[in-house]
């Protein structure tokens, strides 16, 4: 792993790239935004010493190796890699969501300099966003949610001074927005019944299907109170969520070395056809070609 971030700097219909070094200068190098409508290939591992990024993940569940630790990221919640961590998604596969990335340069030798603060402020924020946590995850408030959504709509290089002026406070308040989040626990931003129900998701991951009056039990909610607010306050339906939840641990198990039929059996899918067929939903190959693929890799 060599000591930089790759960074595609391409636009596509499904990813928004902003130079943010190139628009206002500065030590914030890249803001980007992407829209998967389908699982994608895995983010490689990988590391720096000279820069500091996050991923803010909007909507859906993203599983994280972070030196060495396995993480689970689901929508409204933010992970920071801090300088010298080594990250990706090892052998899972960028899942179907919205998510945000932010990479920052971390200068040696002279001030941090960030979009509306000085040298003293930018590194009070530094200094926060990287202090040692007992998890480097978060929640977004959802201030935060909403202007790192809207933070990717940037003036053109030649906008007028006060509409460039207007887009580096939008910058400050999104950083300071972020600053504030840190120190959240990671369901400070979850509605009590929505929480009620994530609990009870990760205590039955081995118990099957669930249905919507069940889980509507649970919220004391009715169905479509629960589905409008879980879909807000996560980003999925809680059906859709609850089955790649399913998925995401299955993979660890599969990874330790037991049978799909096992898996499929442990993890409560009526079959090892329809642990296979939602597999492929969320992860673009088989429960077998995955494997392959993961002692191809290492075995990471």
């Amino acid at each position: 792993m060599d000591d930089y971030f790759p960074i595609d700097l391409v636009n596509t219909d499904e990813r928004t790239i902003v130079q943010m070094d190139k628009l206002l200068g500065g030590d914030w190098i890249v803001l980007g935004r992407y829209q998967h409508r389908k699982a994608m290939p895995p983010m490689f591992m990988q590391t720096s010493s000279v820069h500091l990024a996050f991923s803010f993940l909007i909507s859906g569940i993203q599983h994280f190796e972070y030196n060495d630790q396995q993480m689970v990221l689901r929508g409204g919640q933010g992970i920071v890699f801090v300088p010298g961590t080594v990250f990706g998604s090892g052998s899972y596969p960028v899942q179907k969501g919205e998510l945000v990335w932010m990479i920052f340069r971390v200068p040696r030798g002279r001030a941090l300099r960030l979009p509306g603060m000085g040298k003293g402020a930018a590194k009070q924020w530094f200094d926060h966003i990287v202090k040692p946590r007992d998890d480097s995850r978060f929640t977004l408030s959802p201030k935060a949610i909403d202007f790192l959504r809207n933070l990717v709509h940037v003036p053109p290089e030649d906008a007028p001074p006060l509409e460039m002026a207007r887009f580096s406070a939008r910058c400050f308040r999104t950083l300071m927005a972020i600053y504030d989040s840190m120190d959240e626990p990671l369901n400070r931003h979850i509605s009590p019944e929505v929480n009620r129900v994530l609990t009870w998701m990760e205590n039955n991951l081995d118990g099957g299907e669930v249905s919507a009056d069940r889980l509507a039990g649970i919220a004391g909610l009715s169905v479509s109170r629960l589905q409008d607010r879980f879909r807000a306050e996560v980003g999925l339906t809680p059906a859709d969520y609850f089955v790649r939840r399913r998925v995401v641990a299955a993979q660890r198990m599969l990874a330790e070395g037991h049978s799909v039929t096992a898996v499929a059996m442990e993890f409560g899918f009526s079959s090892s056809q329809y642990f296979s067929t939602a597999f492929k939903r969320y992860n673009l190959m088989s429960p077998t070609e995955w494997l392959a693929t993961r002692q191809k890799g290492g075995g990471r």
